[in-house]
């Protein structure tokens, strides 16, 4: 969820229905609210220290 205001606020929620009603709240408290859609993709950890290696 991103929240737009004096600041912008980021939250991670795990469950469609939790960020919803999150972001109704904080609608409804007149914040410029939206749900933004991610996908985790796991990653392996050896890739990450060949690719550190080759720069």
């Amino acid at each position: 969820m991103l929240v737009r205001g004096k600041a912008v606020r980021r939250h991670l929620y795990f469950s469609l229905p939790a960020a919803t009603r999150t972001v109704q709240r904080a609608r409804a408290r007149g914040d410029h609210a939206e749900i933004v859609l991610v996908k985790l993709v796991p990653v392996d950890a050896r890739h990450l220290d060949e690719s550190e290696a080759s720069r």
